[in-house]
């Protein structure tokens, strides 16, 4: 007789377990050192922001043991909490990486989980970097299993598949038999919460940060022998029933040995929710055919899918963190700045004239287009001119585009670093980044990552 099927569960944790560094493919090495540049950027520039700062103090009012490096900070706290401040750190700017399959942010809660434990056991470069690929993975095989309804639903998934994806690397680091990992995605379900809601809010950030700490602390337990219901994910009752109505079990058949959804993760170049990232380029290819002055708009029509319709629709951007879920804000950022970088959501772009005018003018108009990055614009002029383009940023590099991709995250890792590392720290923390997989200890790595005061020049 034939033995059943594994549930979905179980073919995952199959496939997670058999993960070795020495067998991932090259061009998997290659995207994993992508998102941890990635993630080491974001994450030292958000070390500087309020809801960081505001997290940070809470973190040393409560103290811990000293185990993992706060990014941008000089002090070392327990690993939960190095994840849970990390976390909300490198999604602090909402200009980290993005991965469609699972609609959210993947290495925010995985890295952030997987380098504080890390540290706190002496991994090496080539452990940390299997953990993060085993995350990932894992993220976006729940996102083709429960996609796209527990996004619609109003579930924001970094926070919750992240959760999962953020238990699977520790899981991994911590060398879980599978028996173990069953159990940690157990308590990685009775954890794995955060609403779209929040978007525009500081709470936002803070779900990648719950959700490494999430992760961090299901793992763990796991590991000490604290049992959880097996299959949780698709058991009766679980929660991928609780949360979604587009439970697909088919997604079975996408554990492929040989592909690693790790290839299909974006990068940001603007500093906005990644959907309005096609609108944004789209526009900038407009723009100089407006010529000098934009004043000549008198309509913009941007097509989108109804995921961006509950995901990036604010209407009246008073914050700069709504600007960068608002279409209509960056519709008129776009056209006006020429630019939508960090620096442009502040006060002074949020209330130009000229933007404003603009965003009053921009219609959304919802569209099936297929492609799910794809946004057809168009800007009328006053003068009877219908100018179009359609930009699609959903598509993954490869290639020779992998080779411009390492370009631009260098120059934004240079930007996004150098203010709080100073140069000489900077400097050498990219070519660590470099060379991840042979390091001997992460915490080498992470030394430099403290900011001017606490980096290590040598």
């Amino acid at each position: 007789m034939s033995s059943p099927a594994p549930s979905p569960t179980q073919a995952l944790i199959g496939r997670l377990t058999s993960f070795d560094f020495a067998t991932l493919p090259p061009d998997v090495v290659t995207a994993a050192r992508h998102c941890i540049r990635d993630w080491l950027a974001v994450g030292i520039a958000g070390s500087t922001q309020d809801v960081t700062r505001l997290v940070r103090d809470e973190i040393f009012d409560r103290g811990g043991n000293p185990q993992a490096t706060l990014l941008g900070a000089p002090k070392k706290v327990s690993a939960h909490d190095a994840a849970l401040c990390n976390g909300t750190a490198s999604h602090a700017l909402d200009f980290d990486d993005v991965l469609e399959t699972m609609l959210g942010h993947p290495s925010a809660p995985v890295l952030s989980a997987a380098m504080a434990v890390g540290e706190k056991i002496g991994a090496t470069g080539a452990a940390v970097m299997t953990a993060l690929v085993a995350g990932i993975e894992t993220e976006s095989f729940l996102g083709r299993l429960m996609e796209p309804g527990h996004h619609e639903a109003g579930w924001h998934t970094t926070a919750t598949l992240g959760t999962f994806g953020a238990t699977a690397a520790v899981a991994h680091l911590l060398r879980l038999n599978g028996d173990q990992f069953n159990h940690a995605f157990g308590l990685a379900g009775a954890q794995a919460a955060g609403m779209k809601v929040s978007f525009g809010t500081m709470a936002k950030p803070f779900h990648a940060g719950r959700a490494a700490a999430n992760g961090v602390l299901a793992a763990s337990l796991a590991q000490r022998g604290v049992t959880a219901a097996a299959d949780t994910i698709e058991a009766p009752g679980g929660y991928a029933e609780l949360t979604t109505d587009t439970l697909d079990r088919t997604a079975v058949s996408t554990l492929r040995e040989d592909d690693y959804d790790i290839k299909r993760v974006l990068f940001k170049r603007h500093a906005s929710c990644y959907l309005t990232h096609s609108l944004i380029e789209g526009l900038l290819q407009l723009r100089p055919l407006l010529g000098s002055d934009t004043r000549v708009v008198s309509a913009v029509h941007l097509h989108v899918l109804p995921v961006h319709l509950t995901t990036c629709n604010s209407e009246t951007a008073r914050t700069g963190l709504e600007g960068k879920f608002s279409m209509r804000f960056l519709a008129g950022l776009a056209l006006v700045a020429g630019k939508a970088s960090e620096q442009e959501f502040s006060d002074a772009w949020l209330n130009h004239p000229e933007i404003r005018r603009i965003s009053e003018l921009v219609q959304v108009v919802p569209d099936h287009i297929g492609a799910q990055m794809a946004t057809p614009v168009e800007v009328q002029t006053i003068d009877g001119r219908m100018l179009r383009a359609c930009v699609d940023m959903g598509i993954p590099a490869s290639g020779r585009r992998v080779l411009d991709q390492q370009t631009r995250l260098v120059e934004k890792f240079d930007s996004l670093v150098e203010p709080v590392n100073g140069r000489g720290a900077s400097t050498r923390l990219s070519e660590l980044v470099q060379s991840f997989e042979h390091l001997e200890d992460v915490r080498t790595l992470m030394s430099y990552t403290r900011g001017r005061a606490g980096a290590s020049v040598v």
